[in-house]
């Protein structure tokens, strides 16, 4: 992802990327002998989560805006991003000329929100199941909870990751269990595992 930001960035005279850091101890680091304008987070991070972490980074740097950049802008994860602080929500599948519109904006103190593509029709009777696979609909949040669950994650686990409630994720659980006809965790690793190997999911 840094790659391709770095890309969209270059050639134009109001950007300058002064920095790249892989993890939010990479970051901290960075910002103790750094100033910046702006952050472009992750979501999603080897060390925690982009939410959680704005508190922490803007303590570090009150000056600098912070947008979230990731391929989850989900209504609840962008009220989530607000309250924590921060500056933006721009999500990765918006083209260039979008992700340069969302950071000036968030520079100019305006919240840039995101304008995800319109979700594939799938044939699903749920709006929120975009995914369809082997006859079984599940929306992008089954899946991230899916693919946690069968890594061998807990349902605490789970929920931290995805800063989520834990009764959430229990609920989800209890659901992708029923949609794709399993009793267990295990019985439901084996079900995603196949499925990644036949190609119709993605895995880690």
């Amino acid at each position: 992802m840094r790659r391709g930001v770095r890309l969209v960035l270059h050639g134009h005279e109001d950007f300058e990327v002064v920095g790249e850091v892989g993890s939010l101890t990479e970051l901290n680091g960075f910002l103790e002998s750094n100033s910046v304008d702006l952050i472009l987070l992750d979501l999603r991070l080897p060390d925690g989560n982009g939410i959680a972490a704005i508190p922490g980074i803007r303590m570090r740097a009150p000056a600098a805006a912070v947008v979230l950049l990731s391929a989850f802008g989900s209504p609840e994860n962008i009220q989530r991003a607000k309250e924590a602080g921060a500056a933006g929500f721009l999500v990765k599948d918006a083209d260039g000329a979008g992700i340069r519109a969302g950071i000036r904006a968030a520079l100019n103190g305006e919240w840039p929100l995101p304008q995800p593509p319109k979700p594939p029709q799938t044939g699903c009777p749920d709006p929120e199941d975009t995914m369809l696979v082997q006859g079984v609909c599940l929306s992008p949040r089954e899946h991230e909870v899916l693919k946690l669950m069968a890594s061998g994650r807990q349902n605490k686990e789970i929920a931290d990751t995805l800063n989520l409630a834990e009764k959430s994720v229990r609920n989800i659980v209890t659901r992708l269990f029923r949609k794709i006809g399993v009793g267990n965790r295990t019985e439901a690793a084996v079900w995603m595992r196949r499925q990644i190997e036949s190609g119709y999911l993605e895995g880690d």
